[in-house]
């Protein structure tokens, strides 16, 4: 086989391996968008895409960090799969809320998940990594979650009163699952430990660190 034959294929197979590496991310128009921290960074308002599965969050837009998933950007979007930048910080109330999730990664920079933001999607699992700490209530209400990984005291949200129409007491909490005991309540009995708690025969509890 010739040099030039060798270079050639060899040439073709860094171009095929570029291609397949690169991640094509979402046209920015697909995206309304307003400007944050006074001016410095991005966040998202909305998604005014056609795509419903493999959709990826640009990491910059308008030549500036994309840092936040604002409220209601992809609510009620029929979305399924999706994949947001490491640079976001910061999900927004009900951001994902009504679409047929079942599965997402959250950013290893993400500090604070908002009200409602996957509400009423299909995840079975999530890893909340260590950088968030705060949880609003609701915001994994309605999904069929079997497994949770989290860290260490995650403040998760709850807020509660008393129905004196029906005579009894409400609350909303972050993983509001229809559990006997949420997972919330078994967390903080546990001293807001970090580990993977699981879903067992309708009570939750943790099996490591």
């Amino acid at each position: 086989m010739s040099k030039k034959i060798i270079l050639t294929a060899v040439a073709a197979l860094s171009v095929l391996f570029f291609s397949c590496s690169r991640q094509k991310y979402d046209d920015p128009a697909d995206y309304k968008v307003e400007l944050s921290d006074n001016g410095k960074t991005i966040k998202t308002t909305k998604y005014v895409g056609t795509k419903w599965r493999d959709i990826y969050v640009p990491p910059r837009i308008n030549g500036k960090r994309v840092t936040e998933i604002g409220e209601n950007t992809f609510a009620d979007a029929e979305i399924a799969i999706v994949t947001i930048p490491d640079t976001i910080t910061k999900i927004g109330a009900w951001s994902f809320s009504g679409n047929y999730i079942a599965e997402f990664t959250i950013p290893k920079k993400v500090t604070e998940i908002e009200i409602g933001a996957f509400m009423n999607n299909r995840l079975s699992r999530i890893t909340i990594p260590n950088s968030v700490k705060k949880i609003g209530y609701r915001a994994f209400c309605r999904n069929p979650l079997k497994s949770i990984t989290i860290g260490k005291d995650v403040e998760l949200e709850t807020i509660s009163g008393y129905d004196t129409a029906k005579e009894e007491p409400w609350a909303y909490y972050a993983f509001e699952l229809g559990c006997k005991t949420e997972f919330d309540e078994v967390y903080k009995a546990n001293g807001k430990k970090a580990g993977t708690y699981v879903l067992k025969n309708g009570a939750w509890e943790k099996i490591r660190n």
